[in-house]
């Protein structure tokens, strides 16, 4: 009978990053006013699904009497949708008056599916020249020195031997870089195939410039490659 025991732990010391926020271009078309001021309309809060894809937020909506639904202004332009830039965002605005928007209402599960093109979408662009962060706000914002120690650690009991082997990646990241080893581990004492217990799998040390937007890295690393082609493990300099 075989008996294996599986341990594995992870120790993380904060550190900190840095993401660019992209920024949204208005594109618009005009949309027609809705002038609908009911008071039997009946609020709705609804899962939307836009293009099939599932948004985060539950998004309020209205639904009249004769089965049309509407939204306010501001909570369309949320979810990306062009509209008239004369809008106010608390204007009420019927689905049904968008052009090119399809929509079904899912009464079981609370959910509102959304059909439009993607050109009929707020496009996100980011902005690498002209972000709101100066250089030198950014060359005053060093990270945290940070320790990193992964390990996974298997005991295998097969006809009355036991082995232990594991996996161990130890990474220090400071304002000057990241240095990573990884390595793999047993005790065995079988040298039938002449293995190794302790082999060395990788070491890099690579820093990331966020003025110039450059990666470096020096040590074992693998190479960049098409999607028709193979990547290949290399040690020197990667720029």
């Amino acid at each position: 009978m075989n008996h294996v025991l599986y341990y594995s732990a992870f120790l993380l010391l904060p550190c900190t990053s840095l993401f660019a926020q992209p920024e949204m271009i208005d594109q618009v078309v005009a949309v027609p006013k809705s002038t609908n001021t009911e008071s039997d309309q009946q609020n709705l809060f609804l899962l939307v699904y836009l293009n099939h894809s599932e948004l985060n937020d539950l998004l309020p909506f209205q639904l009249d009497h004769s089965g049309q639904i509407f939204a306010f202004a501001h909570d369309l332009r949320r979810i990306r949708i062009k509209l008239d830039p004369d809008l106010d965002d608390t204007q009420l605005i019927s689905l049904k008056n968008i052009p090119n928007l399809k929509y079904q209402y899912d009464e079981n599960n609370q959910i509102i599916h959304i059909q439009i093109p993607n050109e009929e979408l707020q496009r996100y662009s980011v902005n690498l020249q002209d972000g709101n962060i100066s250089n030198d706000e950014l060359l005053k914002l060093k990270p945290l020195t940070a320790a990193i120690l992964n390990y996974s650690i298997n005991n295998t009991n097969t006809n009355e031997n036991n082995y232990v082997s594991g996996y161990l990646e130890a990474l220090f990241s400071s304002q000057y870089g990241n240095l990573s080893n990884q390595f793999v581990f047993n005790n065995s004492q079988d040298d039938y195939y002449n293995a190794q217990n302790f082999v060395r799998l990788e070491s890099n040390w690579q820093y990331i410039d966020p003025i110039k937007i450059r990666s470096y890295v020096v040590g074992d690393f693998i190479s960049n490659t098409a999607s028709w082609g193979n990547s290949i493990r290399l040690a020197g300099l990667q720029w």
